[in-house]
């Protein structure tokens, strides 16, 4: 009897692992770049030493093309407004049936800090940072 518990659990567990797999799909809306810099190129600068906030998010392998220490700061403001119209035909009591929605938002901060060091000379690099994705 145990072993019938065990096999079923675990067919349980794999069938809801696999049920689950879709909802990776909704993470949400991601930024093209992180830091002003590399946001400013579009996200493009993976390969290129540009600052050291792209340099941690898309590649730390970059960490080694920058000598001494490397401290970057970044603040990115945006504020949206978004207005959703729907029409719906044979509305009751809207001859139109034109609905339009708009959002009351606020102003959005996405701060990045980044800091990373190679000593002079050597091949290796360490950094850290705190990135707003």
């Amino acid at each position: 009897m145990l072993r019938f518990s065990l096999r079923l659990g675990l067919v349980l567990a794999c069938a809801m692992l696999v049920a689950a797999a879709p909802l990776v799909a909704g993470n949400g809306n991601l930024l093209h770049g992180v830091g002003a810099v590399n946001s400013s190129l579009g996200g493009v600068s993976t390969a290129m030493k540009t600052d050291i906030i792209g340099a941690l998010n898309t590649n730390p392998a970059l960490l080694t093309r920058f000598e001494g220490y490397e401290i970057g700061f970044s603040a990115e403001v945006f504020d949206d407004q978004p207005i959703i119209t729907v029409d719906f035909n044979n509305t009751p009591g809207r001859p139109d049936g034109t609905f339009t929605t708009e959002a009351d938002t606020e102003l959005g901060v996405l701060p990045a800090i980044a800091i990373g060091y190679r000593p002079k000379g050597k091949r290796w690099a360490i950094g850290g940072g705190l990135l707003a994705v």
